[in-house]
């Protein structure tokens, strides 16, 4: 276990350096969920949802559209990148009155069966990645972290499109978009 905290201004403290680390292996899977996203957040993430996509590997990714703050073009452009509709990738928008939609765990499986996790305060964003003060702590089985524990993390993402949890709505293309702009969720 490690624990971040970008409160130094120490890059190799900030979540865009565990991305960097972690995403530099061969994956397997991919999971994320974010309270608050924008596709400037997505460039260290471009070539490993790239190769998810033709390797067809298991990608979910839950946002937050909280205050209706998510851009639908943002959106829109991580769906292109994740190729939606595609049969192992999964993009969930989450949005409820009154409350937000606020997690930031990252985690990913390599092929070698291994896995790590990120969770923390730093959303998907360029300024959550580098620019705010953030803190977390990151987990990997390769370092003799619990490998239960990391499964929770996958499970607990999983379970949100498993379960058709309320607030979740499924992006299976642009008219889905459309609805979620139409429904006062995604903003123009």
């Amino acid at each position: 276990m490690k624990y971040f905290d970008s409160g130094t201004r120490d890059p190799s403290q900030a979540l865009a350096k565990w991305f960097e680390e972690v995403l530099s292996e061969e994956i397997a899977e991919l999971r994320l969920q974010t309270g608050f996203f924008s596709l400037d957040g997505t460039g260290l993430l471009v070539p490993a949802l790239d190769r998810a996509s033709r390797e067809d590997y298991p990608t979910r990714i839950l946002i937050g559209s909280n205050d209706a703050s998510t851009l639908h073009d943002d959106v829109a452009g991580l769906a292109s990148i994740m190729r939606i509709p595609r049969g192992n990738a999964q993009l969930g928008i989450v949005s409820f009155g009154g409350a937000y939609f606020h997690p930031k765990t990252y985690h990913i499986r390599r092929r070698d069966g291994t896995e790590a996790a990120f969770v923390g305060s730093a959303n998907l964003t360029a300024s959550g990645l580098a620019l705010h003060v953030e803190a977390g702590i990151a987990l990997d089985t390769r370092e003799g972290d619990s490998a239960h524990q990391l499964s929770q993390i996958a499970a607990a993402i999983d379970a949100w499109f498993n379960e058709k949890r309320d607030g979740l709505t499924v992006v299976t293309g642009p008219d889905t978009l459309k609805e979620l702009v139409d429904n006062g969720v995604l903003a123009i």
